[in-house]
């Protein structure tokens, strides 16, 4: 199974659905904030995180990024 946390992305999501990904047996995850996304991301170890690079209330994804490397 392919583990997935998102940023909050209706555009990610409707790629998460198309034909490609329903092939696919993936469990996804979805969080808002960054220090939501961080703390989802250090719970459910995914094999891929996909990030907006500004979220939600300003927040930036690149700091994220940096926090989860």
């Amino acid at each position: 199974m392919l583990r997935i946390v998102t940023s909050n992305n209706g555009e990610v999501f409707r790629h998460l659905g198309s034909a490609s990904f329903r092939r696919v047996e993936v469990e996804q995850h979805a969080a808002t904030t960054g220090p939501a996304l961080l703390q989802l991301v250090r719970r459910q170890r995914p094999d891929l995180v996909l990030l907006d690079a500004a979220l939600a209330g300003g927040e930036s994804g690149f700091d994220v990024c940096r926090a989860l490397k």
